[in-house]
């Protein structure tokens, strides 16, 4: 008796799970360009990157031990941010190298300014996340840990340099915390989230059904000679 076949409502969930860390590397990432101080004012309300530059010139960072730990928090959430989308989807690479990009110092660092602590590293978060985004092209055996572990990192890395930036605030002046930071949390937690809930839909037999059954290659989770064919690699 021949089996019904798999309804199409799978496949649309599937796809949704199959792109929510995509999604929730896109989310944190326009949370970085959200304020993450709140205050009246909109030159005292900075978002990730303005939060950073102006860390780099507090005195504590810039000529602590070690120095400028706040500020590379908060710009290697921003990195992270773009290794992950590489790692979520086939062409995350192209958004994962501009958000490298926009990690470079300004120009004056490769004219005269290059011994500035600030500037340097700057260009050493740009060009380590330039690096990792390249590498997610590579073959990889695993196929989901790379994602939540960038994710992981990416929130640690934001909620520790917010926590920092925010004592550094409060001994100039009194303000709250912005929408950025905690919605830059939410979009990795979402991509840690869709990570898991993907694994277990690429290794379920539901999925190699849908994947399989007609011979279309349409779904998720396909397998070709035994082997598990990545989405994302």
């Amino acid at each position: 008796m021949p089996r019904p076949a798999p309804e199409r409502s799978l496949i649309s969930r599937q796809t949704l799970v199959r792109y929510l860390p995509a999604l929730g590397f896109a989310l944190a990432l326009l949370a970085c360009y959200l304020p993450w101080i709140a205050h009246p004012a909109a030159a005292l309300a900075p978002n990730a990157f303005d939060l950073a530059e102006w860390a780099g010139l507090h005195p504590a960072e810039r000529y602590g031990a070690p120095p400028l730990v706040t500020p590379g928090l908060l710009r290697l959430a921003v990195a992270f941010c773009g290794a992950g989308l590489a790692f979520s989807v086939p062409w995350g690479w192209a958004p994962g190298l501009w958000v490298a990009a926009t990690l470079l110092p300004p120009l004056d660092f490769f004219r005269n300014a290059g011994e500035d602590p600030n500037f340097r590293q700057m260009f050493v978060i740009a060009v380590g996340a330039a690096v990792g985004v390249l590498a997610s092209r590579l073959p990889r055996r695993v196929q989901d840990w790379p994602v939540i572990a960038t994710a992981a990192l990416g929130g640690l890395a934001a909620m520790t340099g917010l926590v920092r930036a925010k004592t550094l605030v409060d001994d100039m002046y009194g303000a709250g915390v912005g929408i950025g930071g905690p919605l830059a949390l939410l979009g990795f937690l979402l991509a840690i989230g869709g990570a898991l809930l993907w694994e277990g839909a690429r290794q379920s037999p539901e999925s190699t059904e849908v994947a399989t059954g007609d011979g279309s290659g349409v779904g998720v989770g396909r397998q070709t000679a035994g082997r598990d064919i990545s989405p994302t690699g």
